[in-house]
């Protein structure tokens, strides 16, 4: 039997937060967190962000989390993921990774935007 959601919520863009990368590289919007307020070192169970990547580089580890990125608009991320190259070079592709990896990102072609979805391990297939 699956799960009871919870009741939905429209989130409103002037609700969306704006953090900074873990790395300092850039920032995120986030859509979306479950439960409300909850952070990494605290409660997370999942968060939706949107963010841009403009220059290549590392990303952030998050160890105990599954993470998926998307690729919104853009022409070209190219991510490593310990040793493996995943290109997302189509809107809408996709590349799902655990968080304690150490991943690397390459925009060959220009900048990208891409919406980040991060589950606690264990939680959803």
């Amino acid at each position: 039997m699956p799960a009871e959601a919870g009741p939905r919520r429209l989130v409103r863009r002037a609700e969306h937060v704006v953090v900074p990368w873990r790395n300092g590289r850039g920032t995120t919007t986030e859509l979306a967190v479950e439960p409300p307020g909850a952070t990494f070192d605290r409660g997370l169970r999942w968060r939706l962000s949107a963010a841009a990547v403009t220059e290549d580089g590392p990303f952030s580890r998050f160890a105990g989390l599954t993470r998926t990125l998307v690729l919104l608009d853009g022409p070209v991320l190219e991510l490593e993921v310990d040793g493996q190259v995943v290109r997302l070079d189509r809107p809408f592709a996709l590349a799902r990774f655990p968080g304690g990896a150490t991943p690397g990102g390459r925009v060959p072609e220009g900048p990208v935007r891409d919406l980040n979805w991060m589950v606690a391990d264990g939680l959803a297939h």
